[in-house]
């Protein structure tokens, strides 16, 4: 078929001033006004889906507030350290007192008689003693992260051959999969400027359904949480060879990884509270199993590092064990007895009394 040049001036004036005249086949314009109606629909479907969305997260948060953590539902034995970790982050307020916060392991929890002992002691702070069994240098710093930004005093980190020995993969599953739920913006921008993936807010999902009873939902745990939990365990169950072996482990590991773990101690300073004076606290170790550890061609790289960390920090690195023989070590670093718990504590005290954190 042939169009004059009349016909094609005719189109090119009907364009130019933009007339409601189509060019396109009738099977274009249908293919458009289809894919239009399905865009339209896709978009009501989100808008609701997200609605919805909104409506069950609101509706989980009031149910769950009929259980607070604080009053023991959601604790799932008497050892789970992460929940009674999470209520005691979480009641954390700012009072007129200096506010005194130690954060490490089970090791640094069992090495000390009782919180209320330390208060009675030094009535002057406020203690928040955040412990749980293992818990890593990453998991430290979502607990610092977490901490009120107004709060001033004392933060004492606990620093270890293990913490000092963390793989990057360990550090990652833990980001993934944490076991202390909150990762607030400021965490997780730190650690992606690490190179490291952050939950994304799962963490407090995982948290409660990993506590929640399938098969009886509306019976949530309530059980008391233990504080010196080895005295509840028998000594036949120690392995000390393995023991042994953890740290011959760590020190293999320590080369490896040790300035990764430095730039999170790093971070840790950073997600302080801006009036907190950040010190380091050092676990507690039996000396058998730190003397039989001092061959080892790593030892004195470990021993350079924590003259690297007291230098990076406001000061010597707090040493409680001194005296605490190994008759009172359940394994290389939880103490057991009571004497060695008092030997341990009066160090602690003494050094916080005569160290850089007096006031």
């Amino acid at each position: 078929m042939c169009h004059s040049v009349f016909d094609y001036t005719l189109i090119l004036k009907q364009v130019w001033f933009k007339k409601d005249v189509s060019i396109w086949n009738s099977d274009t314009v249908d293919n458009m006004n289809d894919w239009m109606t399905m865009s339209l629909r896709l978009e009501r479907v989100l808008i609701v889906a997200g609605v919805v969305l909104l409506l069950c997260i609101l509706a989980c948060v009031l149910w769950l507030r009929q259980f607070p953590l604080d009053q023991g539902y959601w604790v799932s034995g008497p050892d789970d350290d992460y929940a009674q970790l999470l209520t005691q982050v979480e009641s954390i307020t700012v009072s007129s007192k200096p506010a005194l916060v130690v954060v490490g392991s089970s090791a640094l929890r069992e090495a000390l008689t009782t919180v209320d002992e330390l208060k009675r002691d030094k009535p002057e702070y406020d203690w928040n003693l955040l412990t749980a069994g293992d818990l890593f240098l990453v998991e430290a710093a979502q607990v610092v992260a977490a901490l009120p930004r107004e709060l001033s005093g004392v933060l004492l980190i606990e620093a270890s051959m293990r913490l000092l020995s963390t793989s990057p993969e360990t550090t990652q599953q833990l980001l993934s999969k944490p076991r202390f739920p909150i990762q607030n913006w400021r965490f997780m921008m730190q650690m992606m400027g690490l190179g490291y993936t952050p939950s994304l807010g799962l963490g407090q999902v995982s948290f409660y359904l990993s506590r929640w009873d399938w098969f009886d939902p509306q019976v949530i745990p309530r059980e008391q949480w233990l504080f010196h939990q080895v005295d509840y365990i028998d000594l036949d169950q120690i392995d000390l060879s393995r023991s042994g072996q953890k740290g011959e482990n760590w020190l293999d590991d320590l080369p490896l990884y040790v300035h990764n773990n430095l730039t999170i101690f790093n971070v840790i300073q950073t997600l302080a509270p801006p009036k907190m004076s950040v010190g380091l606290i050092h676990s507690p170790r039996n000396p058998e199993w730190q003397d039989a550890l001092e061959k080892h061609p790593s030892w004195s790289e470990y021993q350079q590092t924590l003259t690297m960390l007291e230098s990076d920090f406001i000061g010597t690195i707090l040493e409680i064990d001194n005296g605490v023989g190994s008759q009172h070590f359940l394994d290389h670093g939880h103490i057991r007895t009571l004497k060695g718990r008092q030997i341990a504590t009066a160090n602690f005290l003494r050094n916080l009394e005569e160290g850089q954190y007096a006031r």
